[in-house]
């Protein structure tokens, strides 16, 4: 791919990850064609499309839970259908930063109703080892990849894209690694952000898939780069 090219959409990329609506972390992925220059799609970090989400932009399930983050209320909810047909009244644990608004979503009411703020209590303080959906790590629970997203897009309007590049601000992990092999990326371009996914790299050079990871040094001198570039333009 043209080198010129190249700086430019890692810093299209870069900017593209400052609209990511996650409240854990902004990550953006472009994916180009290394020919002809040009952009394939893009995608960041976000919920799947038409979904409202897990978190409602007040916090990240995958950040898990200590009993401080948590709150009691007794308090008439109208909430959705996935937690059950439940009492008018009662005691119910919330996430401190979901109890902002009444009626408060369905995620961020993580345990009731209960009959006695006692049995409430009780339950708050074992809650974060026994809910799966809330332990920390669990990527399941929490929005799709960058990387993922991008790929949907590309399938979703028909565009091919194997042979093509994709740029990241940050090391694929697993599951994308997989995803980005079976799909046929020819290069990984990833902007280190402190997030070591080990495991995604190990994926890609098992399966050889290049990969070039980007320091925060090489980034800099990216911007210094694009500036210049700029300069000469004008």
């Amino acid at each position: 791919m043209n080198r010129q090219h190249l700086l430019i959409r890692i810093d299209q990329c870069m900017s593209l990850a400052t609209a990511s609506p996650c409240v854990r972390s902004h990550h953006g992925a472009l994916i180009v064609d290394p020919v002809r220059n040009t952009l394939l799609v893009d995608g960041y970090n976000t919920p799947p499309p038409r979904s409202r989400g897990l978190c409602e932009g007040r916090w990240c399930a995958r950040n898990g839970l200590e009993v401080e983050d948590l709150v009691l209320i007794h308090k008439k909810y109208n909430t959705t259908a996935s937690l059950g047909v439940i009492s008018d009244m009662g005691w119910y644990i919330v996430h401190k930063n979901g109890a902002r608004e009444f009626p408060c979503d369905a995620m961020s009411v993580l345990g009731g109703p209960y009959e006695t703020e006692k049995e409430a209590v009780e339950d708050q303080e074992k809650l974060s080892f026994q809910n799966p959906r809330i332990m920390y790590g669990h990527s399941e629970v929490g929005c799709s990849c960058a990387e993922m997203n991008a790929l949907a897009t590309a399938a979703r309007r028909g565009v091919a894209v194997e042979g093509a590049w994709i740029i990241i601000t940050g090391v694929p992990c697993l599951m994308c690694a997989k995803v980005i092999h079976s799909a046929g990326i020819a290069k990984v371009v990833a902007i280190a952000n402190g997030y070591d996914n080990e495991e995604g790299v190990d994926y890609l050079n098992k399966y050889s898939v290049p990969l070039e990871i980007l320091s925060e040094n090489d980034v800099r001198a990216i911007g210094y780069q694009i500036r210049d570039m700029k300069k000469s333009v004008g």
